[in-house]
């Protein structure tokens, strides 16, 4: 190789943005990460426990958000929790009543995406 097309080449590398596989630039969350997460029925105002599995990614920003089905990612009208680094994560269930989404939320520069979600239905207190 001359030295001309090795400046060429490294001209061409410089100018082209380098992703891992699976990986959008800048984000730094995979794409292919799918966090499972069990359905639930609870009273509301009570304690959760969140079993997260192997795939559960643990980053440092991570969190465990409840929202409306369908409410935007950032939403955590029901409540948030940063995700533990092992064990299963706590959060309380909302008080109010009725269809909520239990969310594994990746954050990392700024860029935050659902990786799991799953029903979490709230009951009321005459509820057997």
């Amino acid at each position: 190789m001359t030295i001309r097309a090795a400046l060429v080449l490294i001209a061409v590398l410089a100018a082209s943005p380098l992703t891992a596989q699976g990986v959008p630039q800048g984000t730094g969350i995979p794409v292919a990460t799918s966090v499972g997460l069990p359905p639930m029925t609870a009273p509301g105002g009570v304690t959760l426990t969140v079993e997260l599995g192997p795939e559960a990614p643990r980053a440092a920003q991570d969190l465990i958000r409840i929202a409306r089905p369908g409410a935007p990612v950032e939403d955590d009208s029901g409540g948030a929790t940063f995700v533990p680094v092992d064990g299963a994560a706590i959060i309380a269930s909302p008080a109010e009543p009725g269809s909520w989404e239990l969310r594994y939320v990746g954050r990392e520069n700024g860029t935050e995406r659902i990786l799991g979600s799953s029903a979490l239905t709230v009951v009321g207190p005459d509820y057997k």
